[in-house]
């Protein structure tokens, strides 16, 4: 006779560990990494299907909000993040390199040098022009440059341009943390401030060149259109640091303003300095 073991005396099922940390599953998600426990429903096509909506509606909507923010709302998106307010946004360095991903596409297209600063520009239209020339000279004595080597010079400005942009948040980081050193913030809130900036100043930058540049040159094939998208920049630039400031470093409007015009005159000091180490490195990679 074979005798038949009460509930009781079963053995109690086994445990499932986290295939991520190893701690055993007590609920749908782990206890301490938050990895979810998986089913088979979880490898199926319906589930990916869901999954892939789930993800892309969710990262669109937190795009938008960020960006409506950032752009409506000056200094607000850097008060939120830093508040614990983050779940609803795009993380500041996300955004930061998102836009930066997005402008330089976009800027190639619009005949418009932006950041991307091509040859002819650094040897003729910055204010270290005369130091540009004095470099390459010595490489081509007769200063006659081929056309082979301004197009592999283009070329690899457009590539290292993309990484260098962070030497402009990282230099506007430290000035406003100059400004601001009374405020007794630690450096990544300044930093969180910058990257914002900075993306702001990128998504500006390249929805002008769509909007106002190319229909420009296309219809109208203006020589001074650099000049009026300078000027512009200026006043936007300006403008929306007065605002910004103004939310995530609250004072009085004159502290504001004088800090704002400090910050605009850095921020284009920081674009010359930025432009010669894109020629600096550039040239020696050429």
């Amino acid at each position: 006779m074979t005798s038949t073991k009460s509930k009781s005396e079963l053995p109690p099922p086994a445990e499932i560990h986290c295939p991520n940390c190893g701690v055993p599953f007590t609920d749908t998600y782990c206890s301490r990494c938050g990895e979810k426990r998986l089913n088979p429903e979880d490898y199926s096509l319906k589930n990916l299907f869901k999954q892939l909506v789930h993800h892309a509606t969710s990262l669109d909507s937190r795009i938008a909000r960020s960006l409506w923010l950032l752009l409506v709302k000056p200094g607000l998106l850097s008060r939120e993040f830093l508040s614990g307010k983050r779940k609803k946004y795009v993380h500041p360095l996300k955004l930061f390199l998102l836009v930066n991903a997005i402008y330089f596409l976009v800027q190639p297209y619009s005949h418009v040098r932006g950041f991307n600063t091509n040859l002819y520009s650094h040897l003729n239209r910055q204010l270290y022009s005369p130091l540009a020339r004095q470099i390459l000279y010595r490489k081509f004595p007769d200063k006659n440059i081929p056309p082979s080597y301004r197009n592999r010079f283009n070329a690899r400005g457009h590539t290292l341009a993309r990484s260098l942009v962070f030497i402009m948040v990282f230099m506007f980081t430290l000035l406003v943390a100059l400004l601001e050193a009374r405020s007794r913030r630690y450096l990544i809130e300044h930093l969180i401030f910058s990257l914002h900036f900075y993306a702001f100043i990128l998504f500006y930058e390249y929805s002008v060149f769509m909007a106002v540049a190319v229909p420009t040159l296309i219809f109208f094939h203006t020589k001074h259109i650099e000049l009026y998208l300078s000027i512009s920049s200026l006043l936007v630039t300006g403008t929306y640091l007065f605002f910004s400031v103004g939310t995530f470093y609250p004072q009085s409007r004159a502290k504001r303003l004088l800090k704002a015009l400090v910050l605009t005159v850095g921020v284009f000091a920081i674009t010359s300095v930025y432009r010669f180490v894109l020629f600096g490195l550039t040239f020696l990679l050429s």
